[in-house]
């Protein structure tokens, strides 16, 4: 038999400062479902009978007890049936039609709909995925056993590699997360001894190493490959900055690199803390060779589009090195090899480079190489250490350049 039990919603509250009451109706296969009792209750409780500072308390008891006896009842008589033909019954039994609720591939697309264009792709390819897996899948059938075959699905269909698979994953508990959150009966698949776990294969960092960093930065270049090598020592000298932030930046403030991460989710409540960085003499230099009118850069002085400069910035870092002209398709010496010191090199790499050179070679804490990467900090940080902080940031970039000045490059 079913086994039910009492949970108030503390998450969300009504116009009256009051929470829902649900049941919980779990089967002897662990899964479960929601419906609510139609009561409300102003401080949260478990159990049959609500708490002695709840006003009515005595006639809301004697509802509650009431209706768990029905459901009871009516669970014992329909035990043979499977939770989600149950849960329909059980609606239609109480007076209520079942819900016809969104498709999963639906909500993930609404929610998709609510996010930044980089961050919507995701979520659109995600729901492509489950709409291609199962069409009609609704969020209150999702399950760990649907989570199970769906990961079948990408990786034996789709090809999927684990982290892929774990992307798509980690969007769908995201989505139902939203859900439950607005209020929607769900089956959460992700909790408990049985439910689905999101597994992840830790990834090599892409880093390069401070020769190599000395190698690139000191390399003769063909002139029109020096303002890319350029813009990436820049990126290490300001402790990684991502791209976007780095060539959106309108100036600086009082000499410093002022700004709030592109990637931080600006809609959630809370302080939102900017990132400021220390601008050095190295990074200046870079700094006042590019000056911009509109930007700190004059990268995006005459562009609107960041992501194609990042294309061709990207495209560039991986041609430094030595080149020759080879026969091309009419056997003519016109065609451009490209032989690069530095071949899987990307301008994210400038990101890891900062971290493990502060890491492993300069032995820099990893609280103080988050900050320095801009990571969000755990906790409430209070005012009279934000200063204490900001001077260990700037120590920590200054004691990564002078490392990296120490090295020459071997292609001089």
């Amino acid at each position: 038999m079913a086994k039910i039990r009492v949970f108030v919603n503390d998450k969300q509250k009504n116009c009256m400062g009051e929470y829902t009451v649900y049941l919980f109706i779990c089967g002897q296969d662990r899964r479960r479902f929601s419906i609510k009792t139609g009561l409300y209750a102003k401080v949260k409780f478990s159990g049959r009978e609500f708490p002695k500072a709840e006003p009515s308390r005595h006639l809301k008891t004697s509802r509650l007890n009431a209706f768990i006896d029905d459901v009871e009842e009516f669970c014992m008589r329909h035990e043979d049936l499977p939770m989600h033909e149950l849960k329909d019954a059980l609606l239609r039994h109480l007076g209520r039609a079942p819900a016809v609720s969104a498709t999963m591939a639906a909500r993930i697309r609404e929610y998709a709909a609510l996010q930044k264009p980089s961050t919507a792709r995701l979520y659109t390819l995600t729901a492509d995925r489950v709409e291609e897996y199962a069409p009609a899948a609704l969020p209150d059938r999702i399950d760990a056993a649907w989570l199970r075959g769906f990961e079948a699905y990408l990786r034996d269909e789709r090809h999927l590699a684990v982290n892929g698979i774990a992307q798509k994953m980690r969007n769908i508990r995201t989505v139902l997360n939203w859900r439950i959150d607005a209020g929607d009966d769900i089956t959460y698949p992700f909790r408990g001894k049985y439910g689905y776990r999101i597994r992840e294969q830790v990834s090599v960092p892409r880093c390069i190493s401070a020769q190599e960093f000395a190698d690139l930065r000191d390399y003769p270049c063909e002139p029109w490959q020096r303002v890319y090598v350029d813009l990436f020592c820049l990126s290490v000298y300001l402790a990684g900055i991502n791209a976007g932030d780095l060539l959106l930046c309108e100036g600086l403030t009082g000499g410093r690199l002022v700004f709030v991460r592109r990637k931080t989710d600006k809609s959630n409540a809370g302080t939102i803390t900017p990132v400021s960085l220390p601008v050095f003499a190295e990074a200046q230099a870079i700094i006042d060779k590019y000056k911009g009118h509109r930007h700190l850069l004059n990268i995006m002085d005459t562009r609107t589009d960041y992501q194609t400069f990042n294309k061709h910035w990207n495209d560039a870092l991986k041609k430094v090195g030595r080149s020759e002209l080879v026969p091309d398709r009419l056997g003519k010496l016109r065609k451009k090899a490209y032989h690069p010191i530095l071949p899987h090199i990307t301008t994210y790499t400038a990101r890891y480079t900062f971290a493990s050179i502060a890491a492993n070679d300069l032995d820099i804490s990893e609280r103080t190489i988050g900050q320095c990467l801009g990571h969000a900090w755990t906790g409430e940080v209070t005012a009279r250490y934000i200063s204490h902080d900001q001077k260990r940031i700037d120590t920590a970039i200054r004691k990564v350049i002078d490392y990296l000045n120490t090295f020459e490059g071997r292609y001089r």
